[in-house]
């Protein structure tokens, strides 16, 4: 899909300099839909982004995106049904494409695995309904850490995507005065 021909150089440089502007790559109805929206002509901008989510497979990841900027887009026009609608979509999405695959791979490039055997258990610090917190000694790299084990009956594929989601939040987490997490031993007990 191309803008304008070769020869038309003051459009390309305008182009250009627009998707420069808005942080925007390739041409796609999308760019179009999002340089009218910044534009102010929301009916069109509407109609090109929805034109552009029916050329997309119903799993790609971009329409976390786009159908949250409709949600925005038709939020601006007077259409909150409609908005709350198009935000509920991206949030499916997003739900959708983190799946345990997918948290199990960033999970895999962001934290630590840690052998159990790399851990000496000391002190018993708390414990729940869900596991017992320990001071530990992470031996191979002379550090106290502190360490919960997991006490799970089963072990099935919705426990399993929620213990990989709440790997990643506490992995996010870093403030001054609160201990710092690394990893997770993934060793089942013997």
């Amino acid at each position: 899909m191309s803008l304008c021909s070769d020869n038309e150089h003051n459009l390309r440089k305008i182009l250009v300099g627009m998707k420069k502007q808005n942080g925007i790559g390739d041409t796609t109805l999308g760019t179009l839909g999002k340089l009218l929206w910044k534009m102010g002509k929301l009916g069109l901008a509407e109609k090109f982004y929805e034109r552009f989510v029916q050329e997309l497979l119903s799993n790609d990841p971009s329409l976390i995106t786009l159908y949250a900027d409709l949600g925005d887009i038709t939020s601006q026009s007077g259409g909150y049904d409609k908005s709350i609608w198009w935000h509920k979509k991206s949030v499916e999405i997003k739900e959708q494409n983190s799946g345990c695959d997918d948290i199990k791979k960033k999970q895999s490039k962001d934290l630590l695995q840690i052998s159990d055997q790399d851990l000496k258990l000391y002190d018993e610090l708390s414990h729940g309904a869900f596991g017992t917190v320990y001071r530990a000694q992470w031996l191979s790299r002379h550090d106290i850490a502190a360490v919960k084990i997991l006490k799970l009956i089963q072990l099935d594929q919705q426990v399993e995507n929620e213990f990989f989601k709440e790997l990643l939040v506490m992995h996010s987490v870093r403030y001054p005065h609160i201990a710092t997490f690394y990893g997770a031993c993934m060793e089942k007990e013997k």
